[in-house]
C-alpha cells in the first residue's frame, strides 16, 4: 500500500517534471524561433514581440517588417500593419519601398494603387518574391483568382520554403477549380508549416482530392 502511493507519487513528480522541461523547451524555441517560423506557426503576438527586440537589438530586417505586416494584420491591427510597410516604403532598397507602398495602399484599400506599387517592385527586383505574394493579395482583394494564384505561385516558386505562399496559391487555385496545382501547393504548406492554424482544414480538402 505505502510503495503504491510513493509510486504514485514518483509518477507524478515525474509527470510534472517532464511537463516543465517541455515548456521550457517550447519556450526557447519560440525564443530561437524567426518571425517567418512564428508567423508560420500561428503566434503571432510573438511575432511582433520578436520583431521589436531584433529592433531593439538594431537587428531590424525589411523581411521582418514584412512579416509582422502579415501578424498585426492577423490581429486586426490595421494601424499596426501600414506603420510596418510605411517602414519598407522609407527603406533605401528601391524595390522594397515600392513593396512598401503597396502594402500600405493595400491596407487602406487603395487597390490600383497597391497594384502599381506592387508592379513597380517587381519590375524593379524580379525575384523579390514578396513583392509577388503582395501582388497575388492585391489580385486577390479584386477577386481575380487566376491572376492571384500565379503571383503566389512565382512567390512560392522564389522563396519554397514560405509556406503562406503556397498556402494562397492553393486557395487561389482552389477557387478557380485547378485541383492539381492548388493539391500541390497545399500539400507544401502542410509539410511547411505543421502548427498552422489552417493546417486541418487544409488537410480536410487534400483528403478530399487526393484520397
Amino acid at each position: 500500500m505505502i510503495r503504491t502511493q510513493r509510486n504514485r507519487h514518483l509518477r507524478s513528480a515525474l509527470g510534472s517534471a517532464l511537463v516543465a522541461l517541455l515548456a521550457i523547451s517550447t519556450a526557447a524555441a519560440a525564443q530561437d524561433a524567426s518571425p517567418q517560423a512564428l508567423y508560420e506557426a500561428g503566434q503571432y503576438d510573438a511575432v511582433l514581440a520578436r520583431v521589436d527586440a531584433e529592433r531593439g537589438a538594431g537587428r531590424e530586417s525589411l523581411e521582418s517588417a514584412f512579416m509582422a505586416a502579415q501578424a498585426a494584420r492577423r490581429l486586426g491591427q490595421g494601424d499596426r500593419v501600414v506603420q510596418e510597410y510605411e517602414r519598407l516604403a522609407s527603406s533605401p532598397n528601391p524595390a522594397w519601398a515600392a513593396l512598401g507602398r503597396a502594402g500600405a495602399a493595400l491596407e487602406r484599400g487603395d487597390l490600383d494603387q497597391a497594384q502599381g506599387a506592387a508592379g513597380e517592385a517587381i519590375g524593379l527586383e524580379g525575384g523579390l518574391g514578396f513583392a509577388h505574394y503582395q501582388l497575388g493579395m492585391v489580385h486577390a482583394r479584386r477577386n481575380n483568382h487566376e491572376a492571384a494564384g500565379q503571383a503566389f505561385a512565382r512567390a512560392a516558386e522564389l522563396m519554397p520554403s514560405f509556406a503562406y505562399a503556397h498556402y494562397y496559391a492553393g486557395l487561389s487555385f482552389q477557387r478557380v477549380k485547378n485541383i492539381n496545382r492548388m493539391a500541390t501547393h497545399f500539400e507544401q504548406f502542410v509539410q511547411l508549416a505543421p502548427n498552422a492554424p489552417e493546417r486541418t482544414q487544409v488537410l480536410v480538402v487534400l483528403r478530399s482530392v487526393r484520397g
